[in-house]
């Protein structure tokens, strides 16, 4: 049987593991701040029949990081989940100056990754677009991204709403002591409206 131990809040505690015996996999969480002898500081204690079945019960309190995520798929024989290859966008962007091609892939937790890079002979990667917070829950919709239109990126979200790249949502996410703007990732080609 594997354990592992994840990060969590303070006075959570996290363990997840492999059983091979049962063939399943398990999580245990547990509230160590509680002494009182009646009180059951077990928060959680159940198998699971796939990764992300376990990812998805615990998050209230952590994400399950990608080392013990690969690590159980290795030792539970699970596939992981095929993400669609990596494919360059017909739409060019201008952004800081600069006329660049868009790369748009899928990041490990969900949501879209959008690369810039020139749009020249040397090709060469010129900003990073999105970021991904696997705590913020983007598998609701699997066309949603989180832009970083701060710092180096300040315009970004301007500069891929014009090519018709993303629509903005109006909401935002706290990341930091920045925030970074929700978007929907339009169909590669499709006209702006």
């Amino acid at each position: 049987m594997s354990r592992y131990t994840i990060d969590s809040k303070p006075g959570i505690e996290i363990v997840v593991g492999w059983d091979p015996p049962l063939r399943s996999l398990f999580a245990q969480v547990s509230d160590c701040t509680i002494t009182d002898d009646e009180a059951d500081p077990m928060l959680l204690w159940e198998d699971f029949g796939s990764i992300d079945e376990l990812a998805s019960a615990i998050a209230p309190w952590a994400t399950l990081p990608d080392d013990i995520r690969q690590t159980l798929a290795v030792e539970s024989g699970e596939k992981p989940a095929r993400r669609p290859p990596a494919f360059e966008r017909p739409e060019s962007v201008v952004f800081s100056g600069q006329r660049c091609r868009v790369l748009q892939a899928v990041f490990p937790h969900g949501g879209i990754a959008l690369q810039l890079f020139t749009d020249d002979n040397t090709r060469a990667p010129f900003a990073t677009a999105t970021v991904c917070i696997p705590a913020y829950a983007i598998r609701e919709n699997s066309q949603t991204a989180l832009v970083k239109d701060y710092e180096e990126n300040a315009g970004m979200l301007e500069a891929l709403t014009t090519a018709g790249i993303v629509r903005p949502t109006g909401r935002r996410v706290k990341s930091g002591f920045v925030e970074l703007h929700v978007v929907d990732v339009l169909p590669a080609g499709e006209a702006r409206s």
